[in-house]
């Protein structure tokens, strides 16, 4: 699901090309030429959240377990010790997936990106990887966020919080996090980079 946070999205795009086409006065050439096209295309693009995974909590990596059972006493210890000291740091790994249903390659620098739950934010940062997607496909895009998830659950105990860690993948208990990420794409012009007017709103 995508939604365009400012109404009049066909207004912020026009600031965009018109932004865009303004650069190309001062930076002429066809790389500058096929970033308009490009980002244009780009922001035109259908949205969703394709998968979702915590990566590590606590400073445990999650990589080979499966469930809470297989972490083991001592970071099971150690993770307690950290509920009680009142804080848990958590990576979580998402999967953006961007599919481009027109005759143009859609194409972007790099994005910044805060992740909201329940309309509060968590998390922020930046991609500066180029991202491409073809005409009439699609890719997946990762982007690793890390937040304290004792700040979304209230429980303190930390085999229910594993629970939920596991099971994150449970659309239901998904979606009652109410999880969104806003993205900001960037272009270049010349050697200067430009952010997109506005955010994108990507949720489940």
């Amino acid at each position: 699901m995508i939604e365009k946070d400012n109404p009049k999205f066909s207004m912020m795009r026009k600031v965009l090309l018109i932004s865009l086409f303004a650069g190309l006065l001062t930076f002429s050439s066809c790389d500058a030429l096929q970033q308009v096209s490009d980002t244009a295309t780009f922001v035109q693009c259908d949205f969703s959240l394709a998968n979702v995974k915590i990566d590590k909590i606590g400073g445990v990596s999650l990589a080979n377990i499966k469930k809470p059972e297989d972490i083991g006493m001592l970071n099971m210890m150690s993770l307690a010790q950290q509920v009680i000291a009142g804080s848990l740091p958590t990576t979580l790994n998402v999967g953006i997936k961007a599919t481009n249903n027109q005759s143009l390659k859609a194409g972007i620098s790099g994005l910044a990106w805060e992740l909201y739950m329940k309309d509060q934010k968590y998390g922020a940062g930046m991609i500066n990887d180029h991202v491409e997607i073809l005409p009439n496909s699609s890719t997946v895009f990762p982007i690793s966020v890390e937040f304290d998830i004792l700040n979304i659950v209230t429980s303190s105990n930390i085999q229910q919080i594993l629970d939920i860690v596991f099971d994150v993948d449970n659309k239901d208990k998904f979606n009652e996090l109410d999880l969104q990420l806003r993205l900001q794409p960037s272009y270049k012009v010349g050697d200067q980079v430009q952010q997109y007017p506005g955010f994108i709103t990507v949720k489940p």
